[in-house]
């Protein structure tokens, strides 16, 4: 944990999410999210999918995020 950040613990004593609501890890991989992406979930109309990447791999998928018109949030620290 990071001093000043109040955490949140699953039942097995993992760290799952910051006091902001964000997880500590990416979807993607270990690293810490950068990146809170928006999609529309294509199977239920209007209900949108939080995804939660780091920043490689934001950048790495910035142009399919781009074309599906995906909605994006930066990580303030």
């Amino acid at each position: 944990m990071r001093l000043g950040q109040k955490e949140f613990l699953t039942r097995a004593g993992q760290e799952t999410e910051d006091i902001i609501g964000w997880p500590v890890r990416a979807c993607c991989c270990s690293a810490a999210p950068a990146v809170k992406v928006l999609l529309q979930n294509p199977q239920h109309s209007g209900h949108l999918v939080d995804l939660y990447l780091c920043g490689h791999h934001y950048r790495q998928s910035f142009g399919a995020l781009v074309q599906t018109g995906a909605t994006t949030v930066t990580r303030q620290r």
